[in-house]
């Protein structure tokens, strides 16, 4: 992983990064003004912010392929899907897993689905891909239904699962 510096033992350059991933929460959650939802609307701070994040993502993504000093065989495509949701899970329920494990206690449910929708709206913004946004190959005449942000409709008993149940076994 020295092709990309990832995940290197500097502690600069980890605080670096660790400071950045705080200035990152900090546009999504903290707005300079206005209510809290401002920040990841279109055009907010938050929004704005995620939407660099995936462009910088997009261009070290780029950069590693071309440069060809990036083992894809041993390490597979950088900064892929897997990474990012893998990410997004650490930010999302193990998150709400601390907070149940330090209050003894967990969330309310009410609490923990609209946690869960809010990352899964920032997870969206930063370009995970969800089986919502991606066709069904295997089988062409499948509907598959339009990416939602905030998770699939309860319309029908296919989609008719609890969402912070689901995210938990993810």
């Amino acid at each position: 992983l020295e092709a990309t510096k990832y995940l290197i033992s500097e502690r600069r350059k980890v605080m670096t990064r660790l400071i950045d991933t705080g200035g990152f929460l900090a546009c999504c959650f903290a707005p300079t003004s206005g209510l809290p939802a401002e920040a990841l609307r279109p055009g907010g701070v938050g929004w704005s912010a995620a939407l660099r994040v995936r462009v910088l993502h997009g261009k070290i993504r780029q950069r590693l392929l071309i440069s060809k000093q990036w083992d894809i065989e041993r390490y597979g495509i950088p900064i892929n899907q897997e990474d990012m949701a893998a990410t997004l899970l650490a930010f999302s329920v193990n998150v709400l897993l601390g907070i149940e494990i330090i209050a003894g206690k967990p969330l309310p449910e009410q609490e923990q689905r609209d946690y869960l929708a809010l990352w899964r709206y920032i997870g969206w913004l930063l370009g995970v891909d969800t089986p919502e946004s991606e066709t069904n190959s295997s089988n062409p005449d499948a509907t598959v239904q339009p990416m939602d942000p905030c998770g699939p409709k309860k319309h029908d008993e296919l989609c008719d699962e609890d969402s912070t149940l689901h995210s938990y076994a993810s």
